[in-house]
């Protein structure tokens, strides 16, 4: 008779029917039991590996590269904050302003809360006009995938047209409100 398996814990006991004798082995080991129905049935998984990649850069490199890509995004929001401030009459309007046009759209499209490929696709399409998608992607770049510049100067130059696109229009508003 079949030796019947069974799995406990991290390891697997088989037993020996016609003996009762019972023997040890890691459950690593793909092994088959047979139910009483006769039928062979894989009962361990082998190990799966999990694979890192390499970091491209040192540490000290990526923090440059992360407050680089930080540096660049702060001139972007003070951009849009001169812009609002320009714009709006009063301070509960700009606080309004400020809101709706910068913290709702970066909380929910930049890709921080929710992935970008599981939006629909006219929110996807949005999501591009919002720069907080351009640091949260350089910062998952670094963090998580271990890039490097060379890698997310998409991102970065993205970052940089909004910087200068930004501080344009708010002195140019500005200059035509004095």
């Amino acid at each position: 008779m079949a030796p019947r398996a069974k799995i406990t814990g991290a390891r697997a006991v088989s037993t020996d029917v016609s003996t009762g004798a019972s023997r040890t082995r890691p459950a690593s080991v793909r092994q088959t039991a047979v139910r009483s129905t006769g039928v062979r049935r894989p009962t361990a998984r082998p190990r799966q590996r999990i694979y890192r990649r390499k970091m491209r850069l040192n540490p000290r490199a990526l923090w440059a590269v992360v407050g680089a890509g930080a540096a660049v995004f702060l001139v972007v929001m003070l951009g849009q904050g001169m812009l609002i401030s320009v714009l709006s009459e009063n301070q509960l309007q700009a606080y309004q302003m400020g809101t709706l046009l910068t913290f709702l759209p970066a909380f929910l499209l930049s890709g921080f809360v929710f992935a970008i490929p599981l939006m629909p696709p006219f929110l996807q399409l949005a999501s591009y006009v919002v720069p907080p998608r351009y640091l949260v992607t350089i910062c998952k770049g670094i963090y998580l995938k271990g890039l490097g510049l060379k890698d997310l100067w998409p991102s970065a130059l993205m970052l940089v047209f909004f910087a200068v696109f930004f501080l344009a229009l708010a002195m140019r508003k500005f200059r035509r409100k004095l």
